[in-house]
């Protein structure tokens, strides 16, 4: 591999779910999931997109820093229905209030190993979100870059499998990806594993490891997703 397909994604805000979270506050995960990264690409593709076309490597960042200060909490009024005599009517208690935490200003920088993406991130087929349908995102830049490999260096924010030695960092428990293909039945999470997000300026070992051969920074690497 010696080349990689670079867009660069921009947001006025997202927002990540972290599965097996209901009640409360909603929280939003650090980082894109690999199934979120690809049903964005199922979006741009007007169809679903499965790990056997496509590896991905990303980095993230929102707030217009690596600081944080980007996150906040939205409220969202929810109305609730009751079904009554056959007819679905508003319920007596009446609306409810949910609580979402988002980051504002995200950009996701996206890797693809596909050739066959460019066309489909340059022109996509459908209106790509970070997350909910109001988390609207816009693909600001298309690229083919060179890459070559390497054994180590320094990675921006981004999702690797746990563990990533001497590297600290939150762990998430999350599917690989969502098989969708059977008509009927709801959606069948695959390869639930253990994650770790990587904190921007971490220095990582990995086989996985690629540098853009423009890059000023001679240590920075992305890290290219192995699917399980």
């Amino acid at each position: 591999m010696d080349k990689l397909i670079h867009a660069t994604i921009r947001g006025i805000t997202s927002t990540f779910r972290i599965p097996l979270i209901v009640s409360g506050t909603s929280l939003c995960a650090p980082v894109p999931s690999y199934p979120t990264l690809l049903g964005f690409i199922g979006c741009c593709a007007g169809r679903e997109v499965y790990p056997d076309e496509v590896r991905i490597g990303f980095e993230y960042r929102f707030g217009g820093d690596a600081t944080g200060a980007g996150l906040g909490v939205d409220m969202e009024t929810t109305h609730r229905f009751e079904l009554k005599n056959d007819r679905l009517r508003p319920h007596p208690k009446g609306t409810s209030i949910r609580f979402y935490e988002f980051h504002a200003y995200p950009v996701l920088e996206l890797y693809l190993d596909n050739p066959d993406f460019f066309d489909l991130l340059a022109q996509p087929a459908g209106i790509p979100t970070f997350g909910r349908s109001q988390d609207l995102a816009w693909i600001e830049n298309v690229e083919t870059v060179d890459v070559e490999q390497r054994p180590s260096g320094t990675v921006g924010t981004t999702l690797m499998p746990f563990p990533q030695e001497d590297v600290g960092g939150r762990m998430l428990r999350l599917p690989e990806f969502f098989d969708n293909r059977q008509t009927g039945l709801t959606r069948n999470p695959v390869n639930i594993r253990l994650f770790h997000v990587v904190s921007a300026g971490s220095i990582v070992e990995n086989p996985n490891l690629y540098h853009v051969t423009t890059d000023g920074d001679d240590n920075h690497v992305i890290y290219l997703h192995e699917w399980a």
